[in-house]
């Protein structure tokens, strides 16, 4: 039986004002319930740039206000090279958290473009195709049909054991630009899985089962919908949403008085 226990692998990277965005996620994964007892979790932060002490105790400080709710557990904050992006951060945070999880446990994997959650029961909610599926692999919020037939990777869920067959060559995991990223990662998780035996499902469509033997119908929208999607408890983060976490964490910062607050 499934345990009441989730996992949570979030990638992200110390680069521009990416801390704001990471501030605002974890304010909102607080301010819902999950549907889960618990959340472990681990951070993985790609190094654009060599990381910083400020950084270490940015992250530390997230972690400290996660646990202190005491419905999240932060089993590591792991700072790793930019090769691979999200997706050796993806890998490197599955590495860290399955000795703690049994092969039916979900882990799920955000990136810090996941705007969310958006309703309580956010976690659980990404559990519940795969009871429907004993053969589902992924269920993101959405699918794209554009080239690949493949589940958007800023938020998507699978089993320790599924992404466990993937780790001795993770997808993805050697890219060194944003176009590999999408073509070796974003393309490879879905279409590896697949190849495997493995069907994917998103949110956006939960009764809609897509494997080898289908890969590509044309009523399915086959442009980026992934920033207007509704009734997901993730979406794409949009350009509207950035004004607001700037505006949001600078009120917070002028009222602590700390450039690190959250």
């Amino acid at each position: 039986m499934t345990r009441n226990v989730g996992f949570l692998a979030y990638a992200t990277a110390n680069e521009g004002c990416g801390y704001l965005w990471d501030a605002a996620n974890v304010r909102r994964w607080l301010r819902w319930d999950s549907g889960m007892e618990r959340i472990d979790v681990c951070f993985a932060i790609s190094e654009v740039h060599p990381r910083r002490k400020h950084e270490e105790r940015f992250y530390r400080k997230l972690a400290d206000r996660l646990e202190s709710s005491g419905k999240f557990r932060v089993v590591d904050i792991a700072f790793k090279s930019n090769v691979g992006r999200d997706f050796s951060s993806w890998s490197a945070c599955v590495t860290r958290l399955r000795p703690l999880a049994q092969p039916d446990d979900f882990v799920l994997m955000l990136n810090r473009s996941a705007y969310g959650p958006l309703a309580a029961d956010w976690y659980r909610t990404y559990t519940l195709p795969f009871a429907q599926h004993p053969d589902l692999g992924v269920c993101g919020s959405s699918i794209s049909f554009e080239y690949k037939t493949h589940v958007q990777t800023y938020a998507w869920m699978t089993r320790m054991g599924i992404i466990s067959e993937l780790m001795e060559k993770f997808p993805g995991g050697e890219a060194r630009s944003h176009t590999e990223a999408i073509f070796k990662g974003e393309f490879g998780i879905s279409q590896e899985l697949m190849a495997r035996g493995y069907a994917i499902t998103a949110l956006a469509w939960p009764d809609e089962i897509f494997d080898t033997g289908r890969m590509h119908e044309i009523q399915f929208p086959h442009d980026n919908m992934s920033e207007g999607l509704k009734d997901v408890p993730f979406r794409h983060w949009a350009g509207g949403d950035r004004g607001w976490a700037r505006f949001d964490l600078g009120a917070r910062l002028l009222q602590l008085g700390s450039r690190l607050a959250i």
